[in-house]
């Protein structure tokens, strides 16, 4: 990006998965925004971020109902995850980014990210990761997330429609687990 003056850049782990519609969601959560105000932008991501405003609001429902038998309070939590996932695409930003498997940059933020590594030993080359991360921490650069992440690990199921599964790449369909399947284990 640097040598070449690139302007913007997605960057995805190879094992990733996407929504088939990600163009429309990533426009929808964008939509009012000033993109070229953000250096980096947290497209997906395997871990619920605790800046998210809707996450924090569920982490306190899962915590209260945690080990509940009644089953008006075990019904309230299945219907709280099924919608929590199932909500429209947003836009917030991210003090600390984690569990991250896709980001766009700017060119902006490549030349930082460039000049901090060329400032590091080559021995300690930290990952893309954590140099990202280190960045958002120094308040080096602004940075958003988008939610739900459109971008997912391989493995996770949490997607409504998969473009591996479309092109034949995926033999299962993420669509048919319930949407919560993977959180269920981070949230309890």
């Amino acid at each position: 990006m640097v040598r070449r003056d690139i302007q913007t850049a997605l960057i995805v782990a190879g094992d990733s998965d996407m929504e088939l519609d990600i163009k429309v969601r990533l426009a929808s959560a964008l939509e009012g925004t000033s993109p070229h105000l953000i250096d980096l932008l947290v497209v997906g991501r395997t871990l619920p971020d605790p800046a998210e405003p809707e996450a924090r609001d569920m982490l306190a429902l899962l915590r209260q109902t945690d080990g509940a038998s009644d089953l008006s309070a075990q019904m309230q939590r299945r219907w709280a995850k099924r919608e929590f996932l199932r909500r429209s695409a947003i836009l917030f930003p991210s003090p600390a980014p984690r569990g991250v498997h896709a980001y766009a940059l700017n060119a902006r933020m490549a030349r930082r990210l460039h000049q901090r590594v060329s400032q590091q030993a080559i021995s300690d080359s930290p990952s893309l990761d954590s140099l990202l991360a280190d960045a958002v921490a120094d308040g080096q650069c602004t940075a958003y997330s988008v939610s739900p992440p459109l971008i997912v690990a391989r493995a996770s199921q949490f997607l409504r429609r998969s473009v591996r599964h479309a092109i034949g790449a995926r033999d299962d369909d993420p669509a048919q687990y319930p949407p919560f399947v993977d959180w269920q284990e981070l949230w309890t």
